[in-house]
Order: C-alpha cells, then sequence, then structure tokens
C-alpha cells in the first residue's frame, strides 16, 4: 500500500493484523499472533530464493500458505532433509509448489519413516523423489494405516517389488488416498468376478488408470462384458474392460452406429470389438478416412477388415499408407502376387516387414528402402535426389518446392540430374504420384500440384505453412487455373472480409475456394446481410462455422432462420444467438436443435422463454433429442413447472449431467450434512448450484461453517453463496464485513448472506465507501487483498 500506510499505522496494522489472524490463514497452521504486513511479500521472497519457485508460483503459494521470517528453522530443516535423499532442486521447486505444507513437516518421525519404507522397497536414486513430486498425496497419509497396507495389497497381485515400483511410476495415485476410495473396490470386484492374480497384475502394469474409475462404473463394464460374452479368462477381458469403462452408454451407441453408417452390422462391431477392444477408442473421423481409403483406394473387402480391425487403429501415416505405396510397386515389379493378403503385410511387425517386403527387394528395386522411409519422414528421399543432407531443413533451400508429411510421394520434386539419372526411382515417384496418391475429391495434376498449392496457400491467402501443409493433403489448387480461387478471394474481400478471415475460413473450409461467387455465396451473405449481419459479424459468423454457408439457402437457412424468428422475433435478437452459437443455423439444426425446440414447445415451455435459452444458453439445445426427453421428463418428476422461473436453468443443468453424476452430487451434499430435500430445494431455487466442483463445495461449506459460523440453514437458503467466486467475492468481502463488526459500524447480528450477494456496485457503495472515511485504507484492503497486495 506504498507510502500511504504510515499516515494512518495505528488503523493500517490494527486492519492488517486482524484480517490475518482471523481470515487469510491457512486451514492447517494458525499464523503467528504479530504477523507483520510484509508477511506475504517475505514469503514470496523465500519461495523464490530459497525454494527456486517461479514468481507467478510463489505468489500463488503465499497466497494460501506463510512463512513466518522469525522462525526459519523448520522449513530450512525441510529442504535439508529431502536433500540428504537425493531431492534435487527441481524436485523440490516442484514439491513444494504441489505441497507447500511439506516446508512445516516434521521429518524424523513423518517424512524420514515413509521415504525409509520406500527405500527398503526399492525406490532408491530418484525414483524416490520423483515418486514425491508426482503424487505427495502419498507422504500426507499414515504409514501404517494406508501406506503399508497399500503396497502389500499391491503385492499381492504384483509379487515383486521391481513390479510395484513399475506401477507407481506409471500411477502414483495407487497408493493415494483415492486408494481406498477407488482402487481397492475395483480389485475386489476384479477377484470376484473371477479376474486372475496375473491378469489384475497385468492391468496394474499396463493400464493402472482404469482402476480409478469409480466402483459403478467398473461394475458396469464387468457386466456388460458378461451380457456381450466376454468372460475374465479370455485374452481380451482386461482390454475390453478398460474400453467399456472409459465409454458412456450413449458414446457406445454411437460409435456403433457411426460404423453401421459405414457399412458394418452391429453383430460384426460387436464381433470386432471382441478381438481388438480398442477399435471403438478410434475417432470416428479416422474410422471413415481408413474405411474409405481400404475400400475406394486399396480395394480391399469390407470382411476383410472386419476380420482384420487393428488395421483401422494404425497410423495412416506411419504405416498404411508407406506400406501400401511400397507393396503396390512391388506388384507392379511382380515381385510378389497381385493376390497377396495385403492385411496381413500391413499387420507384421515393423522389423518383419523390412525384411519381407523391403530391403530382400532393394537390390531388384534400387532406392525402396529410401522410399520407405522417406514417405514417413519426409526428408530422406528429398536429400538423396536433390543431393542434400537428409538432416538440412527441407524449407531452407529456395531452389525446391516444400514438402509435406509425404515428401516426394505426395508430389514431384524439382527433377534435377540426379532423380533423371535414376531412371527405376523416377519410374517410382511417377507410378506412385497418378495411381495412389490423388485425393478423393480431385485428380491430382500430373506436376507439381502440391508444392503450388502450398505456395500459394501462404503467398496469396496467408495461411501459416503449417496449415497450408495440412489443407493441401485433401485440397489442390490448379496453377493452370487461378481464376476460380482468385475471383473467390476478391469476392470475400469485397464483402469487408480481412485477410486474417480469408485464411481461417480457407483453413476451414478450403473447398470454399471453388466455390460459386455469384449462383452460391452471394444469395446467402446478401440474405444475411439483409438480416443484420453487417460490417465485420458476417465475416466472424463465416469463421466461426463455414457449414452455415454449405447448406441451401432456401431448403435450409431461411426456414432456420424463420423458425428462430419465431422464437427470438427481432433479427437483433438472432444475431446475438448466432453470435454466440452459429451452430444453430448449421447442419446440426434439423438433427438436434429443431426437434429439442419442438419438443419445449409441445412440454408448453412458452416462446419468451425459449428465447431466454437460445439467447443465453444455445448449446444445452445440442444435446441429443433423448438427452432433452429425459431431461424434461426428469424435472417433471421434481415438480418443476415449465412456467416457474428456473425451469430453463433446471433444464440445462440435468441436460448435462447423467444419472450417476446427478447421483454422486446428492450424495456428496448429503456427505457435508445436507439432507436429500435440502437439496433439491436448493437446486429447484438456483439449478447452477449442482455444477460446482466438489472441491469448491466442499471448501465454501467449511469456510462457512468453520471460518465465518454462518447456520448450515442459512447456506441451504442461499445457494448461490456456493457458486460465488473465493477470492473475488467471498473472503474480500468477509474481510470487510468483519472490520466494520469490530468497529461496530455495522451490528455483529447482521445477517452476513445478504452482503455476499449484493452486486458489486451495491456493495461497494453501502459497505466500502460509505465507511472509507471512518476507516482508512478501506478501499485499497478489499481491492488489494485478491490482488495479493494488502
Amino acid at each position: 500500500m506504498g507510502t500511504n500506510i504510515n499516515g494512518n499505522l495505528p488503523v493500517r496494522k490494527m486492519l492488517l493484523s486482524l484480517i490475518q489472524k482471523r481470515f487469510v490463514k491457512t486451514s492447517s497452521t494458525t499464523r503467528p499472533p504479530n504477523a507483520s504486513s510484509s508477511s506475504s511479500s517475505f514469503t514470496v521472497q523465500y519461495l523464490i530464493n530459497s525454494c527456486g519457485l517461479p514468481l507467478q508460483s510463489a505468489l500463488s503459494v503465499s497466497k494460501k500458505f506463510q512463512i513466518d521470517e522469525n522462525n526459519l528453522q523448520k522449513p530450512q530443516s525441510v529442504i535439508q532433509f529431502l536433500k540428504s535423499y537425493d531431492f534435487q532442486d527441481s524436485h523440490i521447486t516442484k514439491l513444494i509448489e504441489k505441497w507447500p505444507a511439506v516446508l512445516r513437516s516434521r521429518t524424523e518421525d513423518n517424512l524420514k519413516p515413509k521415504f525409509d519404507f520406500f527405500i527398503k522397497n526399492g525406490f532408491v536414486g530418484q525414483l524416490l523423489p520423483q515418486l514425491a513430486v508426482l503424487d505427495p498425496v502419498i507422504f500426507r497419509t499414515s504409514l501404517d494405516a494406508s501406506i503399508k497396507p497399500c503396497f502389500e495389497l499391491l503385492k499381492r497381485f504384483l509379487e515383486s517389488n521391481e513390479n510395484i515400483l513399475a506401477a507407481l511410476s506409471r500411477a502414483p495415485f495407487l497408493m493415494s488416498f483415492s486408494f481406498n476410495a477407488t482402487v481397492r473396490p475395483n480389485l475386489d470386484l476384479l477377484k470376484k468376478e473371477g479376474v486372475t492374480a496375473d491378469r489384475v497384475a497385468k492391468l496394474l502394469l499396463l493400464q493402472p488408470r482404469s482402476l480409478q474409475h469409480s466402483n459403478d462404473r467398473m461394475v458396469y463394464a464387468v457386466s456388460y462384458l458378461k451380457q456381450l460374452g466376454i468372460e475374465p479368462d479370455k485374452t481380451m477381458y482386461l482390454h475390453a474392460l478398460t474400453v467399456i469403462a472409459r465409454m458412456r452408454e450413449s458414446a457406445w451407441r454411437k460409435k456403433i452406429d457411426m460404423f453401421k453408417s459405414v457399412g458394418w452390422t452391429e453383430e460384426e462391431v460387436l464381433w470386432a470389438f471382441k478381438r481388438f477392444p480398442y477399435i471403438l477408442l478410434t475417432s470416428e473421423e479416422k474410422i471413415r478416412g481408413m474405411m474409405d481409403f481400404f475400400l475406394n483406394k486399396m480395394k480391399l473387402e469390407r470382411q476383410t477388415i472386419v476380420a482384420n480391425p487393428a488395421l483401422l487403429k494404425y497410423s495412416f501415416g506411419n504405416r498404411i499408407l508407406p506400406r501400401r505405396n511400397v507393396l503396390e510397386v512391388l506388384k507392379s515389379k511382380k515381385l510378389i502376387k497381385k493376390d497377396t493378403n495385403i492385411a496381413t503385410l500391413l499387420k507384421l511387425s515393423e522389423k518383419d516387414f523390412m525384411e519381407r517386403c523391403d530391403t530382400k527387394y532393394e537390390d531388384k528395386v534400387p532406392g525402396l528402402l529410401e522410399m520407405y522411409g522417406g514417405i514417413d519422414k519426409g526428408k530422406r528421399l528429398t536429400a538423396s535426389c536433390q543431393g542434400r543432407n537428409p538432416n538440412e531443413n527441407p524449407f531452407s533451400s529456395s531452389s525446391c518446392f516444400p514438402v509435406i508429411n509425404l515428401s516426394a510421394f505426395c508430389f514431384p520434386l524439382k527433377m534435377n540430374r540426379n532423380i533423371n539419372s535414376n531412371i527405376p526411382l523416377r519410374n517410382l515417384l511417377s507410378l506412385i504420384q497418378k495411381r495412389f496418391l490423388k485425393t478423393s475429391s480431385t485428380t491430382r495434376p500430373p506436376n507439381a500440384s502440391s508444392a503450388f498449392t502450398v505456395q500459394y496457400l501462404v503467398n496469396s491467402c496467408g495461411l501459416p505453412l503449417q496449415s497450408a501443409l495440412s489443407v493441401s493433403k485433401k485440397f489442390q489448387i490448379d496453377e493452370n487455373n487461378l481464376q476460380k480461387p482468385q475471383s473467390v478471394i476478391q469476392f470475400l474481400k469485397s464483402y469487408d472480409f480481412q485477410d486474417a478471415h480469408v485464411a481461417k475460413l480457407i483453413e476451414k473450409w478450403p473447398a470454399v475456394l471453388r466455390s460459386r461467387t455469384e449462383g452460391n455465396l452471394k444469395p446467402k451473405f446478401d440474405f444475411f446481410i439483409k438480416n443484420g449481419f453487417v460490417g465485420q459479424l458476417l465475416p466472424q459468423l463465416a469463421v466461426l462455422d463455414p457449414r452455415i454457408f454449405r447448406a441451401s439457402l432456401h431448403a435450409h437457412i431461411k426456414p432456420c432462420f424463420e423458425l428462430l424468428k419465431r422464437f427470438l422475433e427481432s433479427n437483433e435478437n438472432i444475431l446475438a444467438a448466432l453470435s454466440r452459437a452459429p451452430f444453430l443455423m448449421s447442419f446440426s439444426f434439423n438433427a438436434t436443435v429443431r426437434p429439442n425446440l419442438d419438443l419445449l414447445k409441445k412440454e408448453g415451455v412458452t416462446a419468451d422463454r425459449v428465447a431466454k435459452l437460445l439467447l443465453s444458453q444455445p448449446r444445452s439445445l445440442q444435446h441429443s433429442n433423448n438427452r432433452m426427453v429425459y431431461a424434461v421428463t426428469y424435472l417433471k418428476q421434481l415438480g418443476i413447472e415449465p412456467d416457474k422461473t428456473m425451469y430453463i436453468h433446471a433444464l440445462t443443468v440435468i441436460a448435462r449431467m447423467n444419472e450417476s453424476a446427478w447421483r454422486k452430487k446428492i450424495d456428496m451434499f448429503k456427505s457435508v450434512g445436507w439432507t436429500e430435500e435440502e437439496v433439491l430445494w436448493a437446486f429447484k431455487r438456483f439449478p447452477c448450484l449442482l455444477l460446482s466442483s466438489e472441491e469448491k463445495i466442499r471448501s465454501m461449506m467449511d469456510f462457512f461453517l468453520n471460518k465465518m459460523k454462518l447456520e448450515r440453514q442459512t447456506i441451504v437458503t442461499n445457494p448461490a453463496l456456493l457458486k460465488y467466486s473465493f477470492g473475488n467475492r467471498i473472503l474480500p468481502r468477509c474481510n470487510v464485513l468483519e472490520v466494520l463488526k469490530s468497529k461496530k459500524l455495522i451490528k455483529g447480528d447482521t445477517n452476513i448472506a445478504t452482503f455476499l450477494k449484493l452486486s458489486e456496485k451495491d456493495f461497494m457503495e453501502k459497505c466500502v465507501a460509505r465507511y472509507e472515511d471512518k476507516v482508512p485504507g478501506l478501499l485499497e484492503m478489499y481491492g488489494g487483498i485478491d490482488k495479493g497486495k494488502g
């Protein structure tokens, strides 16, 4: 507070002392009674100079932890103790960031026995410091009541200290507080289900985080595997278990439907899942891309892919494409039969593929090895063709085109004498370029098409190099026909698109450069401009979600706009809603938004309330219709009618939470003293309460009950208190109010909750500015506490 503090020293000292002693102490320690105003400043300095913390970390730690400059023996002894156990400076810094209270730990009778226990069991050298930094929670638990029993239970399955060491190094939470809550019940469940100890050991070593799922989730996964007929003695049981435990039922259903959309039957999906469970963790985008490539480019039978589901999980750039190119070249040379089982060769280990298909034929097809290695690395073949060092930056020479991930096989190099003299290699390049690396939508021009595309996107469209390389993999520009892309760019600029808008739009929608401007884009642009999207609003809308402009104006855009107008009435409101959620007018509208709007109308939600939802929480309408039906039904069960003020807010909360998450949140409130009836009553008054994190609710309840001495019923009656920011609102206001009470400027029985709920403007007027002359520095204190200035 600078020099001002000296003018009112007694008052300032009293304020600071009161705040330090009563409200800004940590839950685990009591601040020394004579802590000075420089306590936080000293703490920051000590953490930086003696513990090696960066300034931001030191400031953060100092908000919840203080070091007494008159009693440095304890933190210094802790640091020396850690160093005696081979903790490096970086370990100490990270440990204090995660667990500041370690500086007050009792070393001899607390830390030392635990450290010695782990060292005795194999955590020697840097392993102990690494374990401590990964999860300090381990060393805050009781050695005899927690650590040893956990260790022994792990040993039952893992047998050797080496295996326990390996598991804990990968997942230190196995020995933290969550062990008894999650890991132990899940281990007991697997044992009960007949999973043998050696299989559990495998799970602990390879997929330990699977055991961190809630027990309810694991019970569901085990039950579902039974339904699928996957028994615990099957090789793939544990892999299937880890996959099912990670997926909600809706996600599982969605993935199966996606496979069906690319030609699989549900029976085939389940059969493939039993053989290779991780197929269901593959992204939709990758599965569609791989299926398209295998069926349309490689001409594999669908049944071949079903029989070899692992094909869909392999890396396209690192394995599938390089191997396929090599195999096609070998076929063209009649070095392998045309009816060779391609899937088998794609599944070979790297070593076996190199031996059988690469080095074996290197003398008959010169450059085959470089080709196979060069496709993925994008350097080796380019370098060998141009006489450059393979490690040289391929973009550093102005004499060569930029190369993308697939190097010379995606587009030709500037051929010099080296490659022209190597006829077999030149033929390989030509063969691959012409037959195997064209995109699905266009035929690649015979000359440096991809190179030119990258250059054009960078130089004429303003894309960064990485983005241009990415776009060039799926979109090509013909350098002999530049009139179309140039006319599109000029058209966009005529509608106030800045260079940044043009670049971002092309990144998201490259095909815009082939759009018909007059017959397609112009009518749509004009429609939006007519309806209020003027100036920069139209470019911003296009960049946010280009799908809008790929839809039909008459069949999609206008009907969507009119439906929104039914609820939002004015163009201004539609503009506001679309600016926040452009998906409202994208292709997903008919699949999700329209059915959800129809549902709300059917349930009796008035147009003005739907309008409120569209303006304040538009993303709620993006939930599946099944999810919204569930939410509406559940609200009926709770007695929350559509005409209630909080109906829309409650709907958005319920739609975001599945039943298990809802139940878990209710149980958490009950664990801090609420009844279920109180939780439901509070939810009806302030639905967003149930979106607060468990950690925040527990800490806020502790603060209100134990520090502020509020009655539990006061919190139940004012549930919004649990949602406010602790650092920005609750703590600063509580400190001000307590100071005002101590000065008898407000009554001791004042309803604190009322003041905490005031708007910022009202609180400033009623509790800060009003008393500034009677308590000098009150304004600085209120603003400074949160920013760490007090």
